[in-house]
């Protein structure tokens, strides 16, 4: 006992010393480190956050150097040319219009499989083609002349609804009419579903797409045309229904 009270009293200034060395250590790894962890972590999203400011500043940028009535309009004839749905009523009105231009006399039309007209959620996966655009097909029998017909054929690639021809089978009768019977089809896309991230560039509007909704804006749109055209019914009613 009195040997240990000796060694204390000759070495307590290196009890001391090692003690707060001991209690010092402690302190760094149960403090310090977690704190310097803490702070790299903050550090790493503030890194984040900045080219994330940096990406949508120059997002920002370009969007400010756009035209946006020029936007809207190449939207509009875009849509026209491929509808956001399966727009069924402009793929008839379409059809009516080539036929008025030409003159020939449609007798019958056929829309195949249309599936879910009124919305455009029911897409069977099997139309998807190398194109990426589901697909609707039309069977169409149609009669007329043979120049008739011919401008017909060559006014189908040249409107704003986007037609094809599938198939078809011409004959002439004994009286020198064209019978005319194939396939047209014709394309729309829904929106996606699922925006890009913050952090990925926005694409630019290169030239070969200028040039291409260039040729889609003129091409002519007989499905607004017919619509427009389309006779308003009045009413003969009173337009005060109060009224004696």
């Amino acid at each position: 006992m009195v040997l240990i009270k000796h060694i204390i009293r000759q070495y307590h200034g290196f009890v001391i010393a090692g003690s707060i060395l001991v209690f010092s250590g402690l302190a760094i790894f149960t403090a310090v480190v977690p704190g310097i962890r803490v702070t790299l972590s903050l550090y790493e999203q503030l890194q984040t956050l900045t080219r994330e400011t940096e990406t949508l500043a120059s997002k920002l940028s370009y969007l400010e150097s756009l035209d946006e009535d020029k936007l809207t309009h190449q939207l509009q004839d875009l849509v026209g040319a491929l509808p956001l749905d399966k727009s069924i009523p402009s793929i008839f009105a379409t059809i009516d219009g080539l036929a008025a231009q030409s003159g020939v006399s449609i007798t019958d039309i056929v829309l195949e499989s249309p599936g879910s007209i009124a919305t455009g959620s029911a897409i069977n996966a099997a139309a998807f083609k190398s194109s990426g655009s589901p697909e609707l097909t039309l069977s169409i029998a149609a009669q007329g002349t043979l120049d008739e017909m011919r401008h017909l054929f060559g006014q189908i690639q040249n409107v704003r609804r986007l037609l094809s021809i599938k198939n078809f089978n011409v004959s002439i009768n004994a009286s020198g009419f064209v019978n005319f019977r194939g396939g047209l089809v014709t394309y729309y896309r829904a929106l996606p579903a699922n925006l890009d991230q913050s952090t990925q560039a926005l694409p630019v509007i290169t030239e070969k797409e200028e040039v291409l909704m260039g040729k889609v804006a003129s091409m002519e749109s007989l499905s607004q045309a017919m619509i427009s055209r389309s006779p308003v019914v009045s009413g003969t009613g009173k337009t005060d229904p109060f009224s004696r």
